[in-house]
């Protein structure tokens, strides 16, 4: 018989108790009942699941309370079960119960008749340890004494238990929903795994909490007003996360136990209502289609707030999906020096060159690999090979899926998330890719909606919400509507590059050509006359001379998109920018101040940013995963989309 360390408390939210590590002992054997078995007016010793429970609550005396329905595999009904009614002076005290499927062995169990039904109370001497109910989870109990036995027949029936649970339905938490922030709709009721990123107390009947669990949800919903409110915060997280956080409003018995959690705490909250906000009637500008996150009063269906656990089944996943979000926060708060290489993936699938030539005595160019640059399968942007793409499940499957995109620099006006209710759709359809193809990019064809953009086909096509693109295989080709919440690079003058199309060579434009005039570069927008060096540099070593050919300019511009739902890094170059921009050629901008005073207009309606008082239009777009190697991360590349826009 081994030692056993304490697994009482969560290690993550700082409520566990602070107890000495419990002791094994041996000593007597128990005998244990099964439940079908148990009478009222006798005192028991057994194991059973949880098939519900109530997490500790303050009762009208000074106790804390909690209540636990118990079932095992000799119930002929699972609606049966024995109900129990557990008390203790500190909430710690009473049994370690995180999740439905735990596991129980209770020593000391007293059986009361309570309204004709039999009820477990404790008894003197009551002992109860607590198992995780997961297959393969360790067999380490969470006590709430500090002695206790388990012999190796104990931890048989453990796992015989495990069994039973992982092929009942009712029991296992791993075919249960695990529902996140994307995931919530309005007038239902959930249980939400999340962390305390701020809290503060609005009055005596009332605490709120600012939350976040890595998604965002579809729904628009109720943002709370801090003037006059002492606010508790996350300094170092409250910035990273501020794309993803929700207010959750924290009412009247919960309130006490609200204010024993801190701001970093993960907490589970259990029966949270998506409720239809319904403004004051002095309130003016509120949108009816709101909702706002509630903890009412009471206990009804299990109400109330607990501490989450490491070991919760709910912890690992979506502390991965909050790692992805702070990673991409982090890369994108960087000094614009660190960022200077995850900035040239924008321009597509290329990889830096050293020409051994300058252009200003200092510079680097970019060399798109073509021969892995390219969409995998041939599926390239720039080729538009639908039909080498193997046709799959096209279902996206949204159960668990969680928004896992980037966190943008500008935080997003609440406006986003006006009209984005109906993009988290169940089991979305995204269509086979023989369908998506391309269309004519002459302007006389597209259909002007009332969008910031819209697309030149595909119009069957189902809208996907950005967080079922994000996990959805590669390559593939979605319709989505977002909204552009921050591009790059900043300075429009930027969006042309130089490009060779006879070996793929892409530099910015040098400072020779920004100062000359660009009418002598020739007679066409997208024509140079500066020469590739590459090529001049790899026709130097050949014997037979050549002529270099000269570079012609391109856009290329990345986009972040968001719709409530996640939000991704679009980029957006060559022929697809040119139809983007309405068949504007891509130029010198620094030359050209007409054609750079176009695109500001545009990009100032696209994008106008936090301080305006303009919400950001709706973008309707076609988007392409693709991966430049085959281990590589999902990249995503705007096509068949054009400018719903009239320049100022």
């Amino acid at each position: 018989m081994s030692r056993i360390n304490d697994g009482a408390g969560p290690s993550t939210g700082g409520h566990g108790n602070n107890r000495p590590p419990p002791k094994t002992r041996t000593g007597r054997k128990y005998s244990y009942t099964k439940l079908c078995d148990v009478k009222v007016r006798t005192t028991v010793n057994l194991y059973a699941a949880v098939k519900f429970f109530k997490p500790p609550f303050p009762s009208r005396g000074t106790d804390y309370c909690m209540v636990v329905r118990l079932v095992d595999p000799s119930l002929d009904d699972l609606n049966e079960g024995l109900k129990c009614l557990f008390f203790a002076k500190e909430e710690s005290l009473l049994p370690q119960i995180y999740s439905i499927g735990d596991i129980v062995r209770i020593h000391r169990l007293k059986v009361d008749n309570y309204r004709g039904a039999p009820q477990g109370n404790k008894g003197p001497g009551f002992s109860c340890l607590v198992f995780d109910g997961r297959q393969g989870a360790p067999t380490q109990p969470r006590s709430d004494s500090q002695n206790f036995t388990f012999e190796p027949e104990d931890e048989e029936k453990v796992l015989e238990l495990r069994q039973w649970v992982t092929l009942t339905p009712e029991l296992n938490v791993m075919t249960s929903d695990c529902p996140t922030l994307a995931d919530v709709e309005e007038g239902q009721y959930y249980d939400l795994s999340c962390q305390i990123v701020s809290m503060a107390r609005v009055d005596e009947t009332c605490v709120l909490f600012q939350v976040w669990d890595g998604t965002i949800p579809a729904v628009p919903f109720r943002k709370a007003e801090f003037h006059g409110l002492s606010l508790d915060q996350k300094d170092d997280l409250v910035q990273k996360v501020k794309g993803h956080l929700v207010d959750v409003f924290i009412f009247d018995n919960h309130v006490s136990t609200a204010l024993k959690f801190k701001p970093g705490d993960f907490v589970r909250i259990q029966n949270l209502h998506v409720a239809k906000y319904k403004p004051p009637d002095n309130e003016a500008g509120q949108s009816d289609e709101l909702v706002e996150f509630v903890v009412h009063k009471g206990t009804s269906f299990g109400r109330g707030l607990t501490a989450l656990s490491s070991d919760h089944p709910n912890f690992k996943d979506m502390e991965s999906v909050m790692k992805q979000v702070i990673e991409r926060s982090t890369a994108a708060d960087l000094p614009t020096s660190e960022q200077h290489e995850t900035d040239t993936a924008a321009h597509g699938p290329v990889k830096r060159a050293t020409t051994g030539e300058s252009l200003d005595q200092n510079s680097e160019g970019m060399l798109v690999d073509d021969t892995d640059g390219n969409v995998q399968q041939g599926n390239s942007m720039d080729q538009e090979q639908d039909s080498n793409v193997q046709e799959r499940d096209n279902t996206v499957q949204q159960g668990d899926s969680t928004a896992q995109g980037s966190n943008v620099t500008h935080e997003r006006d609440s406006n986003v998330q006006k009209g984005s209710s109906n993009l988290n759709e169940k089991n979305s359809i995204v269509p086979e890719e023989g369908s998506l193809v391309s269309s004519s990019n002459s302007t006389d064809r597209r259909c002007l909606q009332e969008t910031g953009t819209v697309i030149t086909g595909h119009h069957h096509i189902t809208v996907t919400p950005i967080h079922a693109v994000l996990t959805h295989y590669t390559p593939f080709k979605f319709r989505l509507k977002a909204q552009l919440v921050d591009y790059s690079p900043r300075d429009v003058r930027e969006f042309c590059l130089l490009f060779c199309y006879a070996c793929n060579y892409c530099i910015e434009i040098p400072s020779s050509l920004k100062q000359k005039d660009c009418q002598k570069e020739g007679r066409q927008h997208s024509h140079s006359s500066f020469p590739c060096l590459w090529c001049k540099k790899t026709q130097s070593r050949n014997t037979e001379c050549a002529v270099v050919p000269t570079m012609q300019y391109i856009y290329v511009v990345k986009f972040i998109l968001d719709d409530g739902t996640g939000s991704l890094e679009a980029h957006m170059w060559k022929e697809h920018a040119e139809v983007f921009f309405k068949d504007l050629p891509p130029c010198n901008l620094y030359q050209r101040q007409e054609d750079r005073q176009v695109l500001s207009d545009y990009m100032h309606q696209l994008c106008p940013g936090a301080a305006s008082q303009t919400a950001a239009p709706w973008m309707e777009c076609c988007i392409m995963s693709y991966t430049v190697k085959d281990s590589g991360p999902a990249l995503y590349q705007i096509f068949d989309t054009s400018l719903a826009l009239e320049a100022a």
